[in-house]
């Protein structure tokens, strides 16, 4: 993540909840489906969900492209916002 990236994650963080701030942990340096966040955290994809849309809203993370798997649906990826 840029320096500026992390300056303004700094800067928001007192803001974000204690689940949203562990969604954006798991995302840094990171490209993931909302599927493999709930994965990795161990959550039901309905706690994944709602978290992703309140940091989406924030605009602290974007969807940048899409993964389809054989025999799944396109999945949409997120990354955190500035990250490349």
């Amino acid at each position: 993540m840029h320096d500026n990236s992390m300056k303004a994650y700094n800067e928001i963080k007192p803001d974000l909840s204690t689940k949203q701030t562990m969604v954006m942990a798991v995302l840094r340096g990171k490209t993931l489906t909302r599927q493999d966040i709930a994965h990795l955290l161990r959550w039901e994809i309905n706690q994944v969900t709602g978290r992703v849309k309140e940091l989406l809203d924030k605009g602290m993370i974007e969807e940048c492209g899409h993964r389809t798997a054989p025999g799944t649906k396109r999945r949409a990826l997120l990354r955190v916002r500035g990250q490349e």
